[in-house]
């Protein structure tokens, strides 16, 4: 059923894109056809022969004006559509946040209808590096609120890899014009790596499930941690992989909501908006509820790309509270560092 959705939903969605080049081509093709003189005569299945097609090539003076007036206006909508999409543009912004890693561009990912003015902007950053996530995050800042105030800007298609404190900041820019962003993910293992383009149906739902706890529900957990003495709390979302107990500082072990989904913890297995939306509301939810007992809420993410700038896309100025997000070092095994969404704003 969702495949049979994500497949009417790309025919719409390509048909509404492109109907105006539909109806020119039409005329088009209309007025060079009486141009040509074909009458076409079809006759479907009869005694002798499954079908068969006939044609002449003649054609009186009412054919001919027909044929100018369809191929002038084919030919003028055309034009003008033709002028004025090339004025349109459609940003990629590519953004690789892992060193040593050579992956394809995500242009393909990008339908065509949308490469007729192309803007690709590609960025190299060490995104585990707290200093450089912090000045790239400000310089992209003004970058993309320029792109969301430019009205010949139709489309803006995201494409990043890195640590989390920098894809969820990268989300954050996004809240403001979030009609125009396109966040796409990146499949590591389809042979050399593939980017795609979320789906927006899933045939399945998810939910959030405590990841330690056994026979407690999130609401007590939840309940249990905003009635505590520690003016801080921590959520961490374990997507991908597992977050173990330990490597979360030591203040906040005992203050933490650790979850996971209910489809199980592994890679690509939230790559669709539908999944992401149930679980990003939920999220929203409890960042929400916490936060009007904390002071702070610190997130520890482990989660695929798309997921994790979504998380910051949502957040809200009046009905969150400050965010830490902190980054995990693999070497190490223990979380090195955190930002602040208020040094960023």
């Amino acid at each position: 059923m969702a495949n049979m959705l994500n497949f009417f939903t790309y025919i719409i969605e390509g048909f509404k894109a492109s109907i105006r080049y539909k109806i020119a081509t039409f005329l088009i093709i209309a007025g060079l056809g009486i141009i040509l003189g074909y009458t076409f005569d079809i006759t479907l299945a009869t005694k002798d022969k499954f079908f068969s097609i006939m044609y002449n090539n003649t054609f009186g003076i009412v054919e001919t004006v027909i044929m100018f007036i369809f191929l002038l206006i084919g030919l003028l909508m055309m034009i003008d559509l033709y002028l004025k999409d090339t004025k349109k543009s459609t940003v990629l912004f590519y953004s690789l946040g892992i060193p040593n890693m050579n992956i394809h561009s995500p242009e393909n990912a990008v339908p065509a209808r949308y490469r007729l003015n192309f803007d690709n902007r590609k960025e190299s950053i060490n995104s585990y590096d707290k200093n450089t996530v912090k000045t790239k995050i400000a310089k992209y800042k003004e970058y993309f609120e320029s792109r969301f105030e430019d009205s010949d800007t139709q489309k803006i298609y995201v494409a990043a890899l890195g640590g989390f404190p920098y894809l969820f900041l990268l989300g954050m820019l996004f809240r403001n014009g979030y009609s125009k962003v396109e966040v796409l993910d990146f499949k590591r293992f389809d042979h050399e790596g593939k980017w795609y383009a979320l789906d927006r149906y899933s045939d399945s739902s998810a939910t959030h499930k405590l990841l330690y706890e056994q026979g407690l529900t999130i609401e007590n957990e939840i309940e249990r941690i905003k009635t505590s003495s520690n003016s801080e709390a921590a959520i961490a979302l374990a997507y991908t992989f597992p977050i173990e107990k330990d490597r979360i500082p030591a203040q906040l072990k005992n203050d933490t909501l650790f979850l996971k989904n209910s489809l199980g913890i592994g890679h690509d297995k939230l790559s669709n908006h539908s999944l992401q939306n149930d679980l990003l509301q939920e999220l929203s939810y409890y960042l929400g509820s916490i936060g009007n007992r904390k002071e702070k809420i610190h997130l520890f993410v482990s989660a695929q790309a798309s997921m994790c700038i979504n998380i910051g896309k949502i957040l809200m100025d009046n009905g969150h509270p400050n965010i830490i997000v902190h980054n995990y070092n693999v070497n190490s095994r223990s979380y090195d560092w955190s930002l602040s969404v208020n040094e960023i704003e």
